[in-house]
């Protein structure tokens, strides 16, 4: 073994070790925040409802700025965050559940009814539950671009925002999500979203 190979062997394995390092780093962090970053990343920012707990419905109805209806879709398949806060945000945001009975399964079902506006269509960001006030101080021209902009879309989703301590600070993540055929939005259009969401009951 020649000179050269040595030293491509030795380079090779302090980078593999350097990048396991950070690795490790990077997941003590995420333990610190209450491992909802964790979940995020184990998950792969959600795991799909099959065979879960949970199900998920979303219908969505666009119409022009005339009020006119465009077209109406259902998601395709969803995904949820596994983590604690989801059932909370379950069991104390969403309002009033019903028992129902789907293939001889029993489940806790809320429905409930978002319209996300042009700010928040243009950020990607729904909140259905945030600690802070979410205010962006957009400028001149990002409020042009937002207003002149057709925005394509193959999801929604529902965010939960916090304060998750130093390491994150204040964030919003990703609680439900549908996916939806894409769609274009043009600025004036609005939509109108009805979620359903069914936990199932031990």
């Amino acid at each position: 073994m020649n000179t050269n190979t040595i030293l491509l062997f030795g380079a090779m394995f302090v980078v593999l070790i350097i990048g396991y390092s950070e690795s490790a780093s990077a997941d003590h962090l995420k333990e610190e925040a209450d491992s909802i970053f964790r979940a995020l990343d184990e998950g792969n920012i959600a795991v799909s409802v099959e065979d879960s707990k949970y199900r998920l419905h979303l219908q969505t109805v666009y119409r022009n700025g005339d009020g006119h209806l465009l077209y109406v879709n259902e998601s395709t398949s969803s995904a949820f965050l596994p983590h604690e806060i989801t059932d909370s945000v379950f069991d104390t945001m969403l309002g009033e559940k019903e028992i129902v009975t789907i293939n001889n399964t029993k489940y806790e079902k809320v429905q409930f009814t978002f319209s996300p506006g042009l700010e928040q269509r243009y950020m990607a960001v729904y909140p259905i539950f945030s600690e802070f006030k979410i205010e962006v101080d957009f400028s001149d021209e990002v409020i042009t671009k937002m207003h002149e902009e057709d925005l394509v879309r193959n999801n929604w989703r529902l965010h939960y925002c916090a304060n998750f301590g130093e390491v994150h600070g204040s964030t919003c993540v990703s609680m439900f999500i549908c996916n939806i055929p894409t769609v274009t939005l043009q600025p004036s259009d609005t939509t109108t979203q009805q979620w359903t969401i069914l936990r199932m009951m031990n």
